[in-house]
C-alpha cells in the first residue's frame, strides 16, 4: 500500500523556506546579492508547495489554508529581507540575538523568532492594534504564568469548538434547493428585488459569518497553536497575546479591520503598499492620495492572498470574489471618512468632551458596518458556500444534537466570563 507523503512534503517545504529566510537574515547584510538569489530560491519553493496542494488529503478548507499560507510566507519573507530589511544588527538591537553567542546556529535561531512572528510581538516592528494580554493576568499582564495561560486557553478553545460546531451544522445540513435559492450563483447581485429569506441569508453571511464563525475559526486555530507552542516550552506566553480585539470597536470599517480583526497580515500588507506609494511612486506624505492609495493597495494584497485561498479550496478563479470584496473596503473607508468629516464640519464638534464616541454614534456605526458587510460579503463567500463544508474535524452537534452542544458552549462561555476574565 502506497504511503501519501504530500503532507510531509508540505511541512518540509515550509521548514526549508523559513530556515532559508532566517539564514539570509542572520548571515547577510540587507542589500546583499545573496538575498536576491535566496529570494529566487524561496519563489521556487513556493512553486513546489503550490503544485503539491491538490495532493494534500483532507477538506477543501485545509487545502485553501495551505494555499494562502504559501503566498503569505513568500510575501512576508520578501518583506523581512528587502522592505524592512532586517539583518543581524537589528536582531541584536531588538534583543532577539545575544551578541555573546554568535555561532551560526544561534544566529539562525534568533532570526527564526522574527520569521515566525508576523505581528512582530515584543519588537519595535510590533504592528499597531495588537491587543494586550487580558487583565486576568494582573499584576503581570506582560508575562502570564505558563500553566495558567495554557489552562485558560484550553478552556476557551473547548467552548469555541463546541460553539462553532453548533452554529455551523445548520448550514452544513442545508438542502441543495435552499442553498440554491438563498445563495446560488447570481443571488449576490440581488438587492432591491431580493426576497426576505435572501436578505436574511446576506445578513447571516455578512454579520454572523464574520463576527462569529470566521472569528471562531481563526481564533481557535491561534489558541491551539499557542497551547502547543507554550505548553511544550518552545515559546513564552508573552509572545502569544490575544489574536482579536474587542468587537465593540467595530462600529466603523476602520475599527473592524484595524482594531477588532486579527492583525497577523498587517505588517505584510502595509510593507507592500508602502513600497509602491512611497518607494516607487514617491507620493508626498501626508496626502490624501498617498493615504487612500495605501489603503487600497493593502486591501488589494489581502485580496490576492484570499484569491489563493479560494483556488486552493476548489473555487474556480473566475468565481472568486475575493478581490472585489476586499478592495470594496477601501472605498467604504473613503465614504466613512468623508461622512465623518462632513458631520464634524456641520456640527463644529471635532472632539467630544471626554474624547469618547457617544452611544448613539456607535449604534449608527454598527448599523453601517452590518449593512456594508451584508452587501459585500456574498460576493466573496457565496461561491465557496455552494458545497457543504464542515467547520470542525468532528461534529459533536450532529451526534449529540445542536441544543446540548450549544448549552455546553454557553457553560464554557460563562466560566470564561466570570472566572477567567473574559474571552480575550
Amino acid at each position: 500500500m502506497a504511503i501519501d507523503l504530500s503532507p510531509c512534503a508540505t511541512f518540509l517545504y515550509t521548514v526549508l523556506a523559513s530556515h532559508l529566510t532566517a539564514t539570509l537574515i542572520a548571515t547577510t547584510p540587507r542589500k546583499s546579492l545573496f538575498r536576491i538569489l535566496g529570494n529566487f530560491i524561496l519563489c521556487f519553493i513556493a512553486y513546489k508547495q503550490w503544485t503539491n496542494i491538490p495532493n494534500i488529503p483532507g477538506s477543501d478548507t485545509v487545502r485553501g489554508m495551505v494555499a494562502a499560507s504559501v503566498v503569505i510566507s513568500l510575501l512576508y519573507a520578501t518583506n523581512l529581507l528587502f522592505m524592512t530589511g532586517i539583518d543581524l544588527n537589528d536582531l541584536i538591537r531588538e534583543k532577539l540575538a545575544d551578541p555573546l553567542s554568535m555561532g551560526l546556529r544561534a544566529r539562525i535561531d534568533a532570526a527564526l523568532k522574527i520569521v515566525q512572528n508576523t505581528r512582530g510581538i515584543g519588537t519595535s516592528w510590533q504592528v499597531k492594534g495588537t491587543p494586550c494580554h487580558p487583565a486576568f493576568y494582573e499584576p503581570n499582564r506582560r508575562s502570564p504564568d505558563r500553566g495558567v495561560y495554557v489552562l485558560r486557553q484550553m478552556v476557551i478553545l473547548i467552548w469555541q469548538y463546541l460553539l462553532l460546531d453548533a452554529v455551523t451544522v445548520p448550514l452544513k445540513l442545508m438542502s441543495v434547493e435552499d442553498r440554491a435559492r438563498e445563495m446560488g450563483p447570481g443571488t449576490e447581485w440581488l438587492f432591491w428585488n431580493a426576497s426576505p429569506e435572501q436578505w436574511t441569508r446576506k445578513f447571516k453571511t455578512g454579520v454572523i459569518g464574520w463576527f462569529v464563525i470566521a472569528r471562531l475559526i481563526i481564533d481557535s486555530n491561534h489558541r491551539l497553536f499557542s497551547i502547543v507552542a507554550v505548553g511544550l516550552g518552545g515559546s513564552p506566553p508573552e509572545l502569544w497575546p490575544p489574536f482579536f480585539g474587542s468587537m465593540w470597536d467595530a462600529y466603523t470599517i476602520r475599527g473592524f479591520w484595524g482594531t477588532f480583526w486579527h492583525q497577523s497580515l498587517r505588517w505584510i500588507l502595509t510593507s507592500w503598499s508602502s513600497l509602491i506609494t512611497r518607494t516607487i511612486l514617491r507620493l508626498p506624505r501626508p496626502s490624501l492620495v498617498e493615504r487612500y492609495l495605501n489603503i487600497l493597495l493593502a486591501f488589494s494584497v489581502s485580496g490576492l492572498i484570499h484569491v489563493a485561498y479560494d483556488i486552493g479550496s476548489n473555487v474556480p478563479l473566475e468565481r472568486s470574489g475575493a478581490m472585489h470584496f476586499f478592495c470594496s473596503f477601501a472605498f467604504g473607508i473613503m465614504l466613512e471618512d468623508a461622512v465623518q468629516e462632513a458631520w464634524k464640519r456641520l456640527t463644529g464638534n471635532r472632539t467630544g468632551k471626554s474624547g469618547e464616541t457617544s452611544i448613539w454614534k456607535k449604534f449608527v456605526g454598527f448599523v453601517w458596518v452590518a449593512v456594508f458587510l451584508s452587501v459585500v460579503t456574498p460576493f466573496y463567500a457565496y461561491p465557496s458556500l455552494q458545497v457543504p463544508k464542515a467547520a470542525v474535524p468532528y461534529s459533536i452537534a450532529e451526534k449529540a444534537g445542536i441544543t446540548p452542544t450549544l448549552s455546553a458552549a454557553v457553560v464554557g462561555m460563562l466560566i470564561t466570563k466570570f472566572w477567567l476574565g473574559g474571552e480575550e
